[in-house]
């Protein structure tokens, strides 16, 4: 038998690119399959005992990639899968779990079936007994598929744990003890940070006192973390977590108190906030999301001396005005925020989900909240902060899957050092894409989404629209409303109930408004006869700043070779073409004097914008990922000073 090799190599071009399976991955998979006769005859305790012949020999120092082991692992995973989940693995599924396995990301469209790919890697990669990540973009997702995919795994006699967002210490570190733990994204990041502020909180011992102890048959207690190493991981939807999130680092911080002196200097700053001027006093740039006091606007705030609160101060003076300024003039409610009973709440505006635990820092989030007049939280202070850059690079190995990931070749690469394998579908597309309409005012184009969903739905074909914000999800829901069209409307909250709605968007006639990927990672199940009718209709009502979350939204119509179809429909108001290149605005508006319009020159003009846009956010992440570093290597040096200080006294 041989070792497979892996990907990595095609990563030393200049320009790396995504790479189909190889001739010795479709070998493997005969291999796998040729297996699967013998496998079926053994009993489930026989099942165990195969995968633990297999752990025996690893331990052995046999190879984990070569054949003789991956082919016996996966068609026994294939049979657990078969007898507790009722599935069988398609040969695209078997290719991804040979990609995830090596090290490199499968890019698996939308429906493919991702959910028990993850069993294959990581009951191999479960032989080490060193664990097995697997992360999902949220605490529903990784509660479901913990839920899930435990029965066959524990069926072949791997522990299977679940580090869940708030949990306890204990039953963290009990989950990180078991061969294959699930868990978010960020929340790994954070256990990480936890344990590091932990073991930063152990005093060093005095010189000399480790060796009293031992006389005295005292043991220095070992700080107590909950994770045991970073192995390997499987990353589920791995674009959302090394990409979209990655703008901003995981940050751990722990209440400081509010009183009354506090909500005074946040109350005295939007007081000054609001008498500056705009261009005068302060700049805004909306294309870098940036806000800065101009050298007036600075002298202006400190020409008063009476203005300046004398209590109450955590900061510069400054810091708190420009605050204030980012929360009138920056920051949108039902955009990137909501207050929900009484409290202000962050709205990725990747996903349109609602973060309730997560706050702005540096003051912003108080500040929001004296805007919306609802209780001040207390500030968080930053006790440790990690970028998702740095934290997974932590892993000895690392793995994903997404089906947007082609066209970031070169950041995962760079950042992460991982390739992108295209998975091919099971089955060939059936996706129309109808041609994108251009409209001069948003308003104009909100009235045609409501008429082309009058006219699907009388037809019985189920329609998805995807919109950008919250707010938007609102109009076109008042809308729908006023024209007497039932609609299903999500708001972002991933929980079991709006799973519930995104599984119900495949059925005749029924109207879903998502804003942008409310629901990722649910399936959606098309009836007969809403495939009769052409399929689920995917509604985009304008470019994102990134192609990858156009791509995963009309990624939802026509799944696994069923029918389906797509459209966009953009204004010369949208957000991305007023930010980013107002010279398209003014062209749009020139073609649409009389009606909407399809233009192939648009088309051409609004993709170069785009991949503007991604530009700017990509310099963003490598500016983060350099800060990152730089902090950690003062850190170090710091510890390494600290330590050589205590040796010598």
């Amino acid at each position: 038998m041989a070792v497979i090799p892996t990907y990595h190599h095609f990563m030393d071009n200049l320009r790396p690119s995504a790479r189909q399976p190889r001739p010795v991955d479709l070998s493997l998979v005969k291999s796998v399959k040729q297996q699967l006769a013998g496998v079926s005859l053994l009993s489930n305790e026989d099942l165990a005992a195969k995968h633990g012949e297999l752990r025996e020999k690893v331990a052995r120092g046999a190879a984990l990639l070569d054949t003789s082991i991956i082919a016996p692992t996966f068609a026994l995973t294939y049979e657990a899968v078969k007898r507790t989940l009722g599935l069988a693995y398609y040969d695209v599924q078997l290719l991804a779990g040979l990609a995830l396995s090596t090290g490199a990301i499968a890019e698996m469209r939308t429906g493919e079936g991702k959910t028990i790919v993850t069993a294959l890697p990581a009951s191999l990669h479960g032989l080490t007994g060193k664990g097995v990540h697997v992360a999902t973009v949220n605490g529903y997702l990784a509660e479901r598929d913990y839920a899930i995919m435990r029965k066959p795994l524990r069926m072949l006699g791997l522990t299977v744990g679940l580090s869940k967002d708030g949990g306890d210490n204990g039953s963290k570190r009990r989950a990180y003890q078991c061969d294959i733990t699930y868990s978010t994204g960020y929340e790994l990041g954070f256990d990480f940070l936890r344990d590091q502020a932990s073991a930063r909180s152990e005093r060093a011992p005095l010189l000399g006192e480790t060796f009293r102890n031992k006389l005295r048959g005292l043991e220095r207690r070992e700080n107590p973390t909950v994770q045991r190493g970073h192995a390997y991981a499987i990353i589920d939807e791995v674009d959302s977590v090394l990409i979209d999130e990655a703008n901003t680092p995981l940050i751990l911080s722990h209440s400081s108190g509010t009183d009354e002196a506090t909500v005074g200097v946040f109350a005295m700053a939007a007081r000054v906030a609001r008498s500056m001027e705009k261009e005068r006093d302060y700049i805004v740039d909306r294309r870098k999301k940036t806000l800065n006091l101009t050298a007036d606007g600075q002298r202006r705030i400190y020409e008063s001396q009476a203005d300046i609160p004398k209590t109450g101060l955590c900061r510069p003076w400054s810091m708190y005005v420009e605050q204030a300024l980012r929360t009138i003039y920056m920051l949108q409610k039902d955009v990137d925020y909501v207050v929900n009973d009484g409290k202000v709440q962050i709205v990725d505006q990747y996903t349109g989900r609602i973060f309730a635990d997560r706050h702005w820092r540096d003051g912003l989030h108080q500040a929001v909240e004296y805007h919306n007049r609802v209780e001040m939280t207390p500030e968080k202070q930053s006790i440790a902060r990690v970028s998702r850059q740095r934290y997974f690079g932590l892993y000895d190995l690392l793995s994903g899957m997404s089906g947007t990931c082609t066209g970031h070749e070169r950041e995962l690469r760079d950042f992460y050092n991982l390739p992108v394998v295209v998975i091919p579908e099971r089955l060939p597309s059936q996706r129309k894409h109808h041609k994108t309409r251009y409209f001069a005012t948003a308003e104009d184009k909100w009235i045609a989404i409501a008429d082309d969903i009058r006219s699907r739905h009388a037809h019985g074909q189920p329609v998805l629209v995807g919109t950008r914000t919250i707010d938007e999800s609102k109009i076109l829901a008042q809308l729908l409303t006023a024209a007497k069209i039932p609609f299903q409307l999500l708001n972002g909250c991933q929980d079991d109930e709006e799973a519930g709605l995104v599984s119900n968007a495949g059925n005749v006639g029924v109207v879903t408004i998502a804003t942008n990927m409310a629901g990722r990672g649910t399936d959606i199940k098309l009836s007969d006869e809403a495939k009769a009718n052409g399929g689920l209709h995917v509604i985009a009502t304008q470019r994102q700043e990134s192609a990858r979350v156009d791509r995963q939204l009309i990624g939802r119509a026509a799944r696994q070779g069923q029918p389906g179809s797509c459209q966009f429909y953009i204004s010369a108001e949208d957000e991305l073409l007023t930010q980013h290149s107002p010279a398209v605005c003014d062209r749009i508006k020139a073609l649409t004097r009389r009606s909407d319009v399809t233009s192939k020159e648009l088309d051409n003009q609004t993709t170069k914008t785009q991949k503007q846009a991604e530009r700017q956010t990509h310099e963003a992440r490598c500016d983060l990922y350099r800060q990152d570093q730089w902090l950690n290597e003062v850190l170090v040096t710091v510890a390494e000073e600290s330590t050589e200080s205590l040796a010598a006294g």
